[in-house]
Order: structure tokens, then C-alpha cells, then sequence
């Protein structure tokens, strides 16, 4: 163990495993130029559209068409680069210096609590062999930038006992930058807050927490009216998505393989453990596509004239998903819920079991049994590799983390800003269908709690009081 201290504490490992870890950011960067996110067309359109005046897919037709599907985010981001570069290709470098900074906040955050060489070298090490982290550089998706943004609000709420103003305005509109590409977020900074008072009661920043709580609070009002002048309802969240993405997230351990036309074309991975017998599948599709039909039959009466236009649109591949009119896709968030729960109740013992798969899966890459049982032996090796890594990772987090609390190495009150938003993004995404992307904004949080545990446990590092 001290010969590996030894290595870890050198003066020149540093700069090695930052040589390392730009070899294999430039790699997946020449791996993934041409490969094009699922969620590519959409973002593109709404982009497209707010630079044409309508924040819309359907920009386009005479009159366009409200979007109901995303929050404006990473939308306005993308618009922002087209406007100024000319191309959103720009993104790729922009994210790159974005992951760049991640990664350095990372080490300032494991410095607050251990200066020692050896736990930041640490998580670089454990940081590299993470590649579906830097895939998203190349990418239009949102993962790089809220990722460096719940960075560097850990590294706000981590740095100094009080917070400036300069860094409550900051963490106030970082809070609201990431809810406007993940509005999956919108519960942590209320959460933040109140476990930063339960742990310091006395000593709690209430001038602080006030002012950044009170900024994302203004950040929510524009989407919010405009919902309510476009759709006729003030709502800070999307018209639609939570009850899509659970219904399909409680019915894709009976389907496996089967891709759904009806929403957002979402398909059903053939995991390496199944839910549901081979010779049942057929029967569950056949029940699934039955279920979407009762739901269809129901929402027939609302459909309009603009949304024959719509799906004319859609259908000539003139936009990325399909836009109904507000009261249609109301109603049908409200029956794919109330749907999600009839099933639940149905199959309560399959219920429970493929969630505890989905919380498993959701930081571990998974292998799509068909793909693998295709594949040559390279191709295996090829697909075994990250979910190996990020499987390993996910373990040590579990065994370190735990024995780091227990011996009271590490202080839960101290490192609460890592844990929580660990322990949020695990929680609140099992409902969903399973896509390990969901988690890739806290894995530097993640590599961060570990180092520090493997380097308090491992190398005798004294415990942080809280």
C-alpha cells in the first residue's frame, strides 16, 4: 500500500493522468464525430425555431405550433452557438472546455477536504476509464453542460462556510440553468437548503441560501407565462413527458425489444436479465399496444384541425416529434399516469422487482442481449468493457463511501452537497425508462466522494467535522 502511496503522491502523476485523460477525451472525440444523439432532431428544431421567432418544432407551418415536450434550456443554449459561430458543430469545443472545468472544480472540491496529491489523483484514475462521460462532449444534448453546471454549484456550496453574494447570485441562476435543462432538478435546491440547516442549525447561511432559492424562483417565471399565454395554464414544467416516460419506464421489462410509435418512439432495451418469460413477450406487446389503443380511443374527441396539420407535417419528416394541442396532451399525461398505476397495482411483485433493476441500472452501461449474443469476440469484449467500469465504480462508491461514514472518516454533514445530488438523481429517475445518461451530470460528484473515501479509509486520512 505505501508503494502505491508513493505513485499516487509523485510529483509527476498528476500531469500523467491529465495526459491520460485528454488522450481518451480526444479519442472518444474522433470515435463519436459522426455519430448523431437520439434527441439531436428535437433540440435542433426548437433551436431553429426560437431563432425564427416561435419556440416551436413546428415553426415552420402558417401557424406554429406551441411546443409542449421541452423546457427552453438547452434549447436557447444551442441557439445562442448557431448565432454567434454560425453551426451548432460548435458545441463539441465548448463542451470540451466545459468538462475541462468539471474536471478542475472536481479537484478543488476534493481539496476542501483533503489536500493531499495522492485523493485528487485518485479521481482522475477513476474518472478515465468513465467513457460514457466525455461521449457527450461530441454531442447535442444537455448532459456536459448541466454536468459542469452541478459542479460548480457543489463547488459554491462547498468552498466557503458563508456564501458572497457574488456566489449566491450565482448559485441562484446555476440552479436555474440546470432546471431549464433538466427540470428533473426543480426539487434539489429547496432539499439543498433544508438539509444545510437540519446539519448547521445555528451556523446556517440563511442570507445566502434566501437570496440563491429566491433567484431560481424568478428564473421559472418566464416558461412559466409563457405556458400560460401559449397553452393557457401557468406550469414551469413541459405540458408533457412525466407520464410518457413512466409508462413506458413500467411496461419495458415485459416488451423487451419492442420500439413504440405512439409517443416518442422510445424502445424497450432486451436487457441481459429479463422480466418476463421469452414465450410471454409477444402477449405483453400485444397487451401494451392494446393499452395505448384504450388511451387513444379516450383522447380522440380532442383533436383539432391543427393537429391533422401537425401530423401531416410530421409524417412529410418535417419535425422531430409530434405536438398536439394543450387539452389533448393534458389529458393524455393525466391517462398514461393513471395507467402506470393501474399496472402497478396489477403486477406489484414485477413492479418492485424491475425498479430495483432500474435503480441498479441506471449508473451501470447495460449489455442488450441480442446485440451481445450477435456480436464476435472482440465485439463482447467491446460491449463488456463499460459496463465492467462502470459497474467496478459504482461498487467501490457503495463499499468505500459506506465504510467511510461508518468509521466516520468522511462527515455526512460536510459532504452533503455530493451525497445529495448522488442520492437525488439515483431516486428520482428509477420511475423512468432505464438510460444511464440521467447520471452522467453527478459522476463527477460521484468520482469525487469516492476518492475521498478510498483515500481516508485506505490512506489514513483524518475525518472532516462537519
Amino acid at each position: 500500500m505505501r508503494v502505491l502511496q508513493r505513485m499516487l503522491e509523485h510529483r509527476l502523476t498528476r500531469p500523467a493522468l491529465w495526459v491520460l485523460q485528454l488522450l481518451a477525451i480526444a479519442a472518444m472525440m474522433w470515435a463519436t464525430r459522426n455519430e448523431i444523439f437520439g434527441d439531436h432532431g428535437s433540440y435542433l428544431a426548437l433551436a431553429e425555431g426560437i431563432l425564427h421567432g416561435h419556440y416551436s418544432h413546428y415553426w415552420h407551418l402558417d401557424t406554429p405550433v406551441p411546443d409542449t415536450f421541452r423546457t427552453p434550456g438547452f434549447p436557447l443554449y444551442i441557439a445562442a452557438i448557431v448565432s454567434v459561430f454560425g453551426t451548432w458543430k460548435a458545441i463539441m469545443w465548448i463542451h470540451l472546455v466545459l468538462y475541462l472545468l468539471a474536471i478542475h472544480l472536481m479537484l478543488r472540491i476534493i481539496e476542501r477536504f483533503d489536500p493531499r496529491p495522492l485523493a485528487g489523483n485518485l479521481a482522475l484514475l477513476f474518472l478515465l476509464p468513465l467513457v460514457n462521460v466525455p461521449y457527450y462532449i461530441t454531442q447535442l444534448s444537455p448532459e456536459i453542460p448541466t454536468l459542469a453546471a452541478i459542479t460548480t454549484v457543489i463547488y459554491l456550496l462547498l468552498r466557503k462556510d458563508r456564501l458572497s453574494w457574488m456566489d449566491a447570485v450565482a448559485l441562484g441562476l446555476l440552479y436555474g440553468f440546470i432546471f431549464q435543462c433538466r427540470p428533473i432538478y426543480l426539487w434539489l435546491p429547496p432539499v439543498i437548503a433544508i438539509a444545510t440547516w437540519w446539519a448547521k442549525r445555528q451556523a446556517f447561511d440563511r442570507r445566502g441560501h434566501l437570496v440563491a432559492l429566491s433567484l431560481f424562483a424568478i428564473t421559472l417565471l418566464p416558461y412559466g407565462l409563457w405556458n400560460k399565454q401559449h397553452h393557457g395554464v401557468f406550469q414551469i414544467t413541459p405540458l408533457e413527458g412525466g407520464g410518457g416516460v413512466v409508462h413506458m419506464g413500467i411496461w419495458s421489462g415485459l416488451i423487451p425489444g419492442h420500439q413504440e410509435h405512439r409517443y416518442w418512439s422510445n424502445f424497450a432495451g432486451d436487457e441481459i436479465v429479463r422480466f418476463t418469460p421469452a414465450d410471454s413477450i409477444a402477449k405483453n406487446i400485444a397487451a401494451y399496444e392494446a393499452d395505448w389503443d384504450a388511451v387513444m380511443d379516450s383522447l380522440a374527441p380532442y383533436l383539432t384541425e391543427e393537429d391533422s396539420v401537425m401530423m401531416a407535417s410530421f409524417d412529410r419528416g418535417e419535425g422531430a416529434v409530434r405536438t398536439f394541442n394543450t387539452r389533448y396532451t393534458k389529458e393524455r399525461e393525466r391517462l398514461l399516469k393513471q395507467h402506470t398505476i393501474a399496472l402497478a397495482l396489477e403486477r406489484p411483485g414485477y413492479a418492485m422487482a424491475y425498479k430495483s433493476w432500474s435503480a441498479l441500472r441506471l449508473w451501470v452501461i447495460g449489455i442488450q442481449r441480442d446485440k451481445f449474443l450477435e456480436a464476435s469476440a472482440v465485439g463482447r469484449l467491446k460491449q463488456l468493457y463499460p459496463t465492467v467500469m462502470t459497474l467496478s465504480i459504482l461498487l467501490l462508491s457503495v463499499f468505500f463511501i459506506t465504510i467511510a461514514f461508518r468509521r466516520k472518516l468522511l462527515s455526512l454533514g460536510a459532504t452533503q452537497p455530493l451525497w445529495l445530488h448522488l442520492l437525488y438523481f439515483g431516486l428520482i429517475h428509477i420511475p423512468f425508462v432505464i438510460q444511464v445518461r440521467y447520471t452522467t451530470p453527478v459522476r463527477p460528484a460521484m468520482v469525487a466522494l469516492l476518492a475521498l473515501a478510498v483515500a481516508s479509509v485506505l490512506f489514513k486520512k483524518k475525518g472532516i467535522e462537519a
